[in-house]
């Protein structure tokens, strides 16, 4: 009796799950929570006690994981990017990107896959348990994967299951992609008011020194980073100087340096950003790039400083903790304030040229 109750009662235990994850979009207040709340609203409707989002970006052809939680301990790096060309694009989460459809795979269904080659060992199910994952859509593309997993025969999932939580992943799909687009509002609110804070801060300043401090001291503040630099080329001497130099808290005064071949010199000659994220020792080797001051970087972000057309300088910012300590939001930020301290030095450069015609 109890179990026709239960039955009779789904629907709408359905449907206010469906409610709480439309009204998620707007009242998470940040990614992770929105994450946590839909892993919730999910373990409601069946065994969620391993479960993780992955989402998808088809123009780079990966896949990330911010949200894991799960039994085994294996947790992918949330703020890794992983190619579908490597490893990670034949395991299960790969497979249901693919075929585009919800999967339910037993330990018997994944030993199968494995022997026609569409999947590796890898993430698997434990023996006795399943693997059941559906593609989070919004207007047709798949920006997604959510997936819950059992590793014991004790918990199973049943094609009711995989159907109900395929009905589900609809209304997270589009829940997360309207999520999505009101954090990086608030981001780009947060980084204006940040930029409007420096400019202001730069507005009263005309000492090259202070006007280095201010910007140095801001982004020591608001970026994941150990290690902050501002180097500056003087093209007549050939030399780099570092007017702002600090790690892990410790403001350092190098010598000027010859300019060589590294990833100052990549920058100053390609006047592009470099973000190095992974295998950083092999990326300098290749570059030439030596460490000025103390310890080796895991993670770099390097942006130019303009004059006119031409590149005279380089922020970076250095992680010594972690790889991908950066993203594509701190290149952008980065490069702003690069911009914004550009148009300060070239300023109090013109007023000290007309200082000293004055004089």
């Amino acid at each position: 009796m109890a179990g026709v109750e239960e039955e009779r009662a789904r629907p709408a235990r359905v449907q206010d799950a469906l409610y709480r994850i439309a009204e998620l979009a707007s009242a998470a207040q940040d990614m992770p929570e929105f994450y946590a709340a839909t892993h919730a609203i999910v373990g409601e409707l069946m065994d969620a006690r391993n479960f993780y989002i992955a989402l998808y970006d088809e123009a780079r052809q990966s896949i990330n994981w911010p949200y894991h939680v799960d039994e085994s301990g294996r947790h992918p790096d949330p703020d890794r990017w992983f190619p579908l060309s490597e490893e990670m694009g034949r395991g299960t989460t790969a497979y249901v990107l693919r075929t585009g459809a919800p999967q339910l795979i037993s330990w018997e269904r994944f030993e199968e896959l494995v022997r026609q080659g569409e999947l590796e060992l890898r993430g698997a199910a434990g023996e006795g348990g399943d693997w059941l994952g559906v593609p989070l859509k919004t207007e047709g593309a798949t920006v997604g994967v959510l997936v819950v997993q059992s590793y014991t025969s004790d918990v199973r999932y049943t094609e009711q299951d995989r159907d109900l939580l395929a009905f589900v992943g609809q209304h997270v799909g589009a829940a997360l992609s309207r999520a999505r687009a009101i954090e990086e509002t608030r981001q780009r609110n947060a980084e204006l008011a940040l930029i409007n804070s420096v400019q202001s801060a730069l507005a009263g300043e005309l000492e090259m020194q202070a006007i280095y401090d201010v910007v140095g001291d801001k982004i020591q503040e608001i970026f994941d980073t150990q290690g902050v630099a501002i180097a500056v080329f003087d093209e007549s001497a050939g030399l780099v100087s570092f007017p702002y130099l600090i790690e892990r808290g410790e403001r350092l005064w190098p010598e000027p340096q010859a300019l060589g071949a590294g990833f100052t010199m990549h920058v100053l000659e390609t006047r592009e950003p470099l973000m190095i994220n992974e295998d950083l020792a092999a990326e300098a080797e290749r570059h030439g790039s030596f460490v000025v001051a103390g310890e080796e970087p895991k993670s770099i972000l390097f942006v130019p400083l303009h004059a006119g057309d031409r590149a005279v300088g380089v922020i970076s910012l250095e992680n010594f903790d972690r790889e991908h300590a950066y993203d594509e939001g701190d290149q952008r930020l980065l490069s702003t304030l690069a911009s914004s301290l550009s148009v300060a030095l070239e300023n109090a450069r013109l007023v000290h040229e007309t200082r000293q015609r004055n004089a």
